[in-house]
């Protein structure tokens, strides 16, 4: 029987292994940025490191998401289905050293996945939105804060690239 200090070591070494030695433990430097170090600036330096971004998010649960982060604080976001942007606002907060993303929807939308509706602040750590962004764009690529949509989102995890090509 192994004794529990030398299962420890093991572990550690068998985590090193695994992921390239790289001590990172967020897959994304988003922005440019480690999450570490935009945790560590101003709210306002760090709110600038989203604004005017596009993001592209993918999940088996939610499938092909995009959204554009507008520097005054609003957000739309492209959602598989629908036919016209989703509007809301964006902000972080910060929390004990790190920074919370947080969401207001529109009290008339719906997650058909949560089966809840909008019309509340949703927050989660950034270092966890982060890690459902798969690309990000500065600017707003798609035009979505014309509230009008190139074309219905599909769910299929295509990329800026591809979604582009269809527009032409």
């Amino acid at each position: 029987m192994m004794r529990p200090f030398t299962v420890f070591v093991t572990c550690i070494l068998l985590v090193l292994v695994l992921t390239g030695c790289n001590p990172r433990l967020d897959k994304n430097a988003i922005l440019g940025d480690e999450i570490g170090e935009i945790d560590q600036q101003p709210i306002e330096e760090a709110t600038a490191s989203l604004a005017d971004k596009t993001v592209r998010t993918y999940s088996r649960t939610y499938g092909n998401q995009i959204e554009y982060f507008a520097p005054d604080g609003r957000a739309y976001l492209w959602y598989p289905g629908n036919n016209r942007p989703v509007p809301s606002k964006w902000r972080l907060e910060h929390h004990v050293f790190r920074y919370k993303i947080c969401f207001l929807y529109p009290s008339s939308s719906y997650d058909a996945v949560t089966k809840e509706r909008g019309g509340n602040w949703e927050c989660r750590f950034l270092n966890l939105f982060a890690d459902s962004i798969v690309e990000i764009e500065k600017s707003d690529i798609f035009n979505l804060s014309s509230g009008i949509l190139p074309y219905k989102l599909s769910p299929q995890d295509f990329n800026f690239n591809a979604l582009k090509a269809r527009m032409k």
